[in-house]
């Protein structure tokens, strides 16, 4: 009698389990998406979203595994050596400005290396366009390495102006930028540029405040909050890297891993 009842009680235990897991889910509890998932891959901790906004990233500040915040990256490893493709534009007046291999490179490979001539007026320079104006404060970083003697000039432009403009001093080794600030451009010193050394460069542009900072291998320097050429809330269309067209001023360097991104508003 004693082993029916035990068994009559399993039964009627083991059912009422069977029934628990079966019964559908009421919407209680955490889950908020049980009228329907619509993540197909589900990355927040409780889904709290009517519709998936993280596939595609819209943040100004990248906090989503698809990053939009890059415009540019470029670092020449699948370019071709020789001739810079489009949309890259050049002008050369007895310089050269191509695709080079590179000889102890970090990420060993290829840069854009630019030959500028000596006398007045000769030009090394390659211009790249950005596929529509941004209206973003925006960062440029990029590696830069000057053989001894080399001169170079770097712009972020406008359509009608510059934006950014910073130059180096070779019998000096110092690194300047132009501050527009009250109408005036004068040349600011921002650190040294050893020349035979790989440094990286950036250029930090508060879109509507109208101004820009340089940062010399990620260190902040006296360039900082520098007057833009175009005034706030200018659209931005260009990237410029060349060697200085004044007298005497010229010479080898190469310019890699340039990346454009934008800034937090």
């Amino acid at each position: 009698m004693k082993r029916a009842i035990f068994l009559a009680l399993a039964l009627m235990l083991s059912g009422a389990w069977g029934l628990v897991a079966c019964s559908s889910d009421s919407g209680g509890g955490g889950d908020d998406d049980h009228a329907a998932d619509d993540d197909a891959v589900d990355d927040d901790a409780v889904d709290d979203d009517a519709a998936d906004d993280d596939s595609v990233d819209d943040d100004t500040v990248d906090d989503d595994s698809v990053d939009d915040d890059t415009v540019v990256s470029i670092d020449f490893e699948d370019y071709d050596l020789g001739a810079l493709p489009a949309p890259w534009t050049t002008n050369m007046i007895n310089s050269t400005v191509q695709v080079v291999p590179v000889s102890g490179k970090t990420v060993t490979g290829k840069a854009l290396g630019i030959h500028g001539g000596t006398a007045v007026g000769d030009t090394g320079e390659a211009d790249y366009p950005f596929a529509a104006p941004l209206e973003n404060s925006i960062s440029l970083s990029f590696d830069l390495f000057l053989f001894p003697g080399a001169y170079f000039t770097n712009a972020i432009n406008a359509a009608s102006s510059s934006v950014t403009f910073i130059a180096n001093d070779a019998m000096t080794e110092m690194l300047h930028a132009q501050d527009w600030s009250g109408g005036r451009s004068p040349s600011v010193d921002c650190g040294v540029l050893l020349a035979a050394t790989s440094v990286n460069i950036t250029v930090d542009v508060n879109y509507a405040a109208g101004t820009y900072s340089v940062l010399i291998d990620g260190a902040i320097t006296a360039c900082t909050d520098l007057g833009t050429g175009s005034g706030p809330s200018v659209p931005i269309v260009q990237l410029s890297f060349a060697d200085s067209g004044q007298d005497g001023e010229g010479g080898d360097m190469m310019f890699d891993n340039i990346v454009v991104a934008y800034l937090a508003e």
